[in-house]
């Protein structure tokens, strides 16, 4: 989106304008949904449609439309931690900056916990993904 972000540095090495292949007009709302925690509202999923994908030399990338993308947040979620029977105490053990500032080593748990948290969400948005890959 070509926005630089407190997390650029964790996810984009070439930083955000050299990295940028969607408009920077689209990122306030995206960023709104994926940083949504409650219930009600996005629960952590961003979905655009019709998305102009800008030119990128430095990716190589040339402008087109894409029907449909789909950014799902790694944004902590006490639902799921919420999910996990209390008697395993994982919030007792699991990183206290986990998932968003993962160093690159992690724990077993943690590694475990982010394959676990990643599943519960795919299925948390299942109606909406599968309208997508239909």
């Amino acid at each position: 989106f070509g926005v630089k972000t407190k997390t650029d540095s964790m996810n984009s090495l070439q930083g955000p304008k050299l990295a940028q292949v969607f408009p920077s007009d689209l990122f306030d709302e995206v960023l709104k949904n994926l940083t949504d925690t409650t219930l009600d509202g996005p629960n952590m999923l961003a979905t655009l449609n019709n998305v102009p994908v800008l030119r990128n030399k430095y990716f190589s990338v040339e402008p087109y439309i894409l029907r449909s993308l789909v950014i799902i947040s790694l944004e902590l979620s006490e639902p799921f931690l919420d999910s996990i029977p209390s008697k395993l105490e994982v919030k007792d053990h699991v990183s206290q900056d986990w998932p968003n500032d993962i160093p690159l080593g992690m724990s077993t748990l943690d590694a475990n916990l982010l394959c676990s948290f990643t599943t519960w969400k795919l299925l948390q948005h299942e109606q909406t993904l599968s309208t997508i890959f239909d």
